[in-house]
């Protein structure tokens, strides 16, 4: 759904956070058709990478580090679906719960962190343990990320290891419900009523920006159906290869890890 198409779903406070979050000038007191107008003659503006990246920057500033990990998580699995739409927010939260309770399983095992040089693990554990001590801040975690790219330590193998540092704890629905309200105040996700249920959108000319930006370049259907027709002994050299664990295509998690 394009964001024209959002819109008329959308009451007056979820258009209004909308409206503020992208810098949409109108009457404060207006009403839904006219801020409705006021948005339409921004989108030009907002569908820009430059615009998507600077509202991402200052959504990463005013939320605290372990909000804005929580909110990456629920994003990316919306930008996982066709059409960036999920028809029921309770099967949205029931999954990131599920996967994440799943990866956390996966984090303690062996295998997720055997592809890794052991150096480059216990320089980055220690790291991440100083910034812990201080619920990592946002310069820290930009230190951090330069950190982990210079290591090449992959999104998914900065997890792990944070988790074993930070022995923090799976995503709880509360969480999840706490990242969509986030990501609503972010500009990124409209929630609105259908069908007697919630739907949970990202704006087409937001996601592809999102998309971009993420490096996002196949969702989760076009892996299974490209890893349906690769012999699982080719995928697997192939990571090996790449230095990357060669996760099971049976798990749930890994495409909002």
């Amino acid at each position: 759904m394009k964001i024209a198409d959002v819109l008329p779903e959308l009451t007056i406070l979820p258009l209004r956070r909308f409206a503020d979050a992208w810098d949409v000038s109108a009457i404060k007191q207006g009403k839904s058709d006219v801020l409705e107008q006021a948005v339409r003659g921004e989108v030009s503006r907002i569908d820009t990478e430059e615009a998507v990246r600077q509202r991402l920057a200052t959504f990463e500033r005013e939320i605290d580090y372990v909000h804005r990990t929580n909110a990456e998580m629920l994003l990316r699995r919306i930008l996982d679906q066709p059409g960036y739409v999920i028809a029921d927010e309770c099967e949205l939260i029931k999954g990131a719960v599920d996967a994440d309770a799943a990866f956390f399983e996966y984090a303690q095992g062996n295998a997720s962190t055997r592809h890794l040089d052991q150096r480059s693990i216990d320089i980055y554990a220690s790291v991440l343990g100083v910034a812990w001590e201080n619920k990592v801040s946002f310069d820290e975690y930009q230190l951090v990320e330069r950190l982990r790219q210079k290591l090449n330590i992959g999104r998914r193998d900065h997890r792990v290891i944070e988790i074993r540092v930070a022995r923090t704890s799976p995503i709880g629905p509360q969480e999840a419900e706490q990242a969509l309200r986030d990501l609503g105040y972010g500009g990124f996700v409209c929630r609105f009523k259908r069908g007697g249920q919630t739907q949970v959108v990202v704006p087409e000319e937001i996601a592809l920006r999102l998309r971009g930006i993420y490096r996002i370049t196949l969702q989760a259907g076009a892996y299974k159906n490209l890893a349906a027709k690769i012999y699982i002994t080719v995928i697997r050299e192939t990571l090996e290869e790449a230095n990357q664990p060669a996760v099971s295509l049976k798990r749930t998690f890994w495409s909002s890890a």
